[in-house]
């Protein structure tokens, strides 16, 4: 139902598309910066979505290795093999917490983008990077 190279695409549209969704924030192009968040928002859920169905039938990959096999491949190239090997025994979970993550935050972008008011009386700035409250995100993509 997943096919590998959707998950990835959207799996690095989720990272990728904030960047683009800054930069035409800041140059005032409201329709296509809703339009970066829209697109933020249904990678994020496709990943969210595909965590989720192959949580259903996930095998770990590296059940069959052996430990000091697998201690040797992920101590290589400074040990940053290590993070990459519970990357892929974790995969769906990975796929889970992204989506969920980013697709929170494409939601919020999004209904701010929109105007929706806030609880406590109604934005004070329309455009993102006018806000301070988003001037973490503003310097992230600096």
């Amino acid at each position: 139902m997943f096919q590998a190279s959707f998950i990835f695409i959207a799996f690095v549209g989720s990272f990728v598309t904030i960047h683009a969704l800054v930069a035409v924030d800041k140059r005032g192009w409201d329709a296509a910066a809703k339009a970066a968040a829209v697109g933020g928002l249904v990678a994020s859920l496709y990943c969210l979505a595909a965590g989720i169905f192959l949580l259903s039938g996930w095998e770990d990959p590296f059940a069959a290795v052996d430990s000091a096999e697998l201690g040797k491949a992920s101590g290589r190239r400074g040990g940053r093999g290590g993070i990459i090997v519970l990357a892929i025994r974790f995969w769906p979970y990975v796929l889970i917490a992204m989506g969920s993550y980013f697709g929170y935050s494409y939601a919020a972008i999004l209904k701010r983008l929109l105007g929706a008011p806030e609880a406590n009386g109604g934005w004070r700035y329309k455009r993102l990077s006018c806000d301070p409250r988003w001037a973490w995100l503003q310097n992230a993509t600096r």
